[in-house]
């Protein structure tokens, strides 16, 4: 396994966690359980902590693999989004922190309430972040505006080619 295999496998770990979380949260509330919450809230915290690693394993795996002309629009994108999803993951798992550590009851309870605020933004960033990475190599998922829409992919170029040179022949 190298940095490119860790990086796919580590970035569905905190987007599936985050909504399992925020889902667990939703039962908590709705139970009215302290301990279900804090078992959200620490789950939470540990979504967020795992998007450290995935932004980490990012940069190496673009390094080692050599993309098809065209998806640096799409690569650069990804990134933009993963730093601001990197200072979200960031500010949920602070906040989770102080909610689950801090004995003070308005402290404890307002970054409890900040962490899941936060989480639903986060949640969407996530979404927002792994889309923009699936269209690195996932062509079907591209929108038409983008500019490296109009250069095709190798696969899609000597597809393309075969037609063509059949076309000729006949």
């Amino acid at each position: 396994m190298n940095l490119s295999h860790a990086h796919l496998y580590l970035n569905h770990l905190p987007v599936v966690g985050m909504f399992f979380s925020l889902l667990l949260y939703g039962v908590a509330w709705k139970l009215k359980n302290e301990t279900v919450e804090k078992v959200a809230i620490g789950f939470l915290t540990l979504s967020a902590l795992l998007i450290v690693p995935a932004y980490l394993t990012g940069e190496p795996a673009e390094e080692s693999y050599s993309f098809p002309s065209g998806t640096e629009y799409f690569i650069e994108e990804h990134e933009e989004m993963g730093k601001v999803t990197l200072i979200a993951g960031f500010l949920v798992g602070l906040f989770g922190l102080l909610g689950l550590t801090l004995k003070r009851a308005p402290w404890n309870l307002f970054f409890k309430r900040a962490c899941v605020i936060v989480s639903g933004f986060t949640a969407i960033l996530l979404v927002i972040t792994a889309s923009r990475g699936g269209q690195i190599r996932h062509t079907e998922i591209r929108s038409n505006s983008t500019p490296a829409e109009q250069s095709p992919t190798p696969r899609e170029s000597s597809e393309g080619e075969n037609e063509h040179d059949d076309a000729d022949e006949i």
